[in-house]
């Protein structure tokens, strides 16, 4: 028979654990909706990568990115952007750049601060987003034509 003493510390932890749970539950929520901040300023050749799954099946997805380069108007970049499952690579995206949609694809692993030159374009890496759900992940790129 428990006595009206512990009673209450059978309450008292039971509310703490209850507590404790749904405060769990909560941060758990927002970390999973956690997206990385927008663009600070729309600036010309400044581009945010985010991945996404394929449409389905053995079905490739379509780029994130193409950027036209006008002076000669004929290039077009594709660019598509993937993190490496787990922790395996903290802080780094592989990078995959379609110079025209007929050739080669070339895969960079890039982190903050990488620059490359392709087909053309210097590319310098911006910021990788690493979000709680991958889902929200993100590659922020600065490109301007190469010298």
């Amino acid at each position: 028979m428990l006595t009206r003493k512990r009673l209450l510390w059978a309450t008292a932890v039971l509310v703490v654990v209850v507590i404790a749970v749904v405060t769990g539950f909560v941060w758990h929520a927002r970390q999973q909706a956690k997206t990385p901040p927008p663009l600070e300023q729309p600036t010309a050749g400044v581009y945010r990568i985010t991945q996404h799954p394929p449409p389905g099946p053995g079905i490739p997805r379509p780029p994130d990115l193409i950027v036209h380069l006008p002076p000669d108007g004929r290039r077009i970049v594709a660019m598509t952007m993937s993190i490496p499952d787990g922790d395996s690579m903290p802080g780094q995206a592989w990078l995959s750049v379609q110079p025209s949609l007929i050739t080669a694809v070339h895969t960079y692993t890039v982190r903050t601060g990488s620059r490359f030159t392709a087909d053309g374009l210097d590319v310098t890496v911006l910021h990788v987003w690493r979000e709680p759900d991958p889902a929200h992940d993100a590659v922020d790129i600065a490109t301007v034509p190469a010298r």
